[in-house]
C-alpha cells in the first residue's frame, strides 16, 4: 500500500532498515521492534 511505502521511507531517512515483507509479517509497531 502506499502507506507502507510510506512507512518504509520514514523508517530509511531514521537508519532503520525495513522491508516491505516485514512491514507486511509484522503489521504492529510493537511486532516490528521485536
Amino acid at each position: 500500500s502506499v502507506l507502507g511505502l510510506q512507512i518504509i521511507a520514514r523508517a530509511k531517512r531514521q537508519g532503520i532498515k525495513l522491508s516491505p515483507k516485514q512491514l507486511f509479517e509484522k503489521q504492529t509497531i510493537g511486532q516490528l521492534a521485536s
